[in-house]
């Protein structure tokens, strides 16, 4: 088997962790007598020169964490030799409406996302380092560099994230609405920096 691209339009995915992180993507299961062996590994190839999805929807929902990310209008193109246990994925992706919620407080309700992004990937593992991650939440730009390892019973997670001299009426833009009810009445001026890790 050779793959050479995957198109996906106007796709619906609901991707579900219960409480105890079992996903319904992990659907397979094999026997505890069968012996594997790689006499199969050479007849297959996913040397992937495009992945591309658009105007679809993106439902990951996390109740082991709990976390919530619900991507309305998710347009993605990327490409990477995933052929190999250990290979870079270039990706550019661009969301018409994002809403993140942890432990059902909405932090990023409603909001534009733009990224250009390099992520390694180890496929053994199942680590990803973010490399190089330029994104723009609404009209914030953020840089944006770490790693996610998806462990048995949870993840290890290590983020950081800045913007440099910005403008501190697009920083307000990305905030929570809760905590901006006043900004619709007020003139925003000024620069700022910004770091999380």
């Amino acid at each position: 088997v050779h793959i050479d691209e995957i198109f996906l339009d106007n796709a619906e995915m609901h991707v579900l962790v219960n409480e105890n992180g079992e996903a319904n993507y992990n659907i397979y299961k094999g026997s505890a007598s069968s012996k594997q062996t790689n006499t199969d590994a050479a007849g297959t190839s996913l040397k992937l020169e495009k992945i591309s999805i658009d105007n679809s929807h993106i439902i990951y929902d996390d109740r082991s964490l709990p976390m919530l990310i619900d991507a309305m209008g998710f347009n993605y193109e990327g490409n990477g030799d995933l052929s190999k246990s250990i290979f870079e994925l270039y990706s550019s992706i661009k969301i018409d409406s994002v809403d993140f919620s942890f432990n059902k407080e909405q932090y990023l309700p409603n909001k534009k996302v733009n990224a250009d992004l390099i992520t390694k990937i180890n496929t053994n593992s199942f680590a990803f380092i973010f490399q190089k991650n330029n994104l723009m939440i609404n009209k914030l730009p953020v840089q944006f560099t770490g790693k996610l390892d998806f462990l048995k019973n949870g993840y290890d997670l290590d983020f950081k994230v800045n913007s440099d001299n910005s403008d501190l009426d697009d920083f307000v833009t990305a905030l929570p609405p809760q905590y901006i009810t006043w900004q619709k009445n007020a003139t925003i001026k000024g620069r700022t920096d910004l770091f999380l890790s």
